[in-house]
């Protein structure tokens, strides 16, 4: 009787590893820049509506200071410029009681903003009034 040498491991069973290893890996870069886009996105909207928010407080409040339409627009262009977001509509409701500021951001994205179809997906609007106090 010939002697058989055993062996656990099989030069072909390292291929099926490797291979399994590197589809598991794109697939989870793949889901991982899906999460990065959606989430910039998402958080664009969050802070957009946050930004909206303070635009219209703080021009409410300078135009209750100067009654000036114009100085209370430029406070809330301050306010979103340091944002990184720009103001889009600004209006003095016709009793002059409320100031209603309309703001939009880009989302800052890796891929959906260079895909036409997609790009309207990163721009983030949104509007709020504010009290004149």
């Amino acid at each position: 009787m010939a002697a058989r040498s055993f062996s656990l491991a099989r030069p072909e069973s390292g291929g099926i590893v490797t291979s399994w290893l590197l589809r598991l890996l794109i697939i989870l870069a793949l889901f991982g820049v899906a999460v990065f886009e959606a989430g910039s996105v998402l958080i664009a909207r969050v802070q957009v509506d946050g930004i909206a928010i303070d635009a219209a407080t703080e021009a409410g409040s300078e135009y209750a200071r100067f009654h000036s339409e114009a100085a209370a627009e430029r406070a809330a262009e301050d306010v979103a410029r340091r944002s990184e977001a720009r103001v889009v509509d600004f209006r003095v409701s016709a009793d002059g009681r409320e100031v209603i500021v309309t703001v939009e951001k880009r989302a800052k994205t890796i891929f959906i903003h260079k895909i036409e179809a997609l790009r309207r997906w990163t721009l983030a609007r949104s509007t709020h009034s504010a009290p004149v106090q």
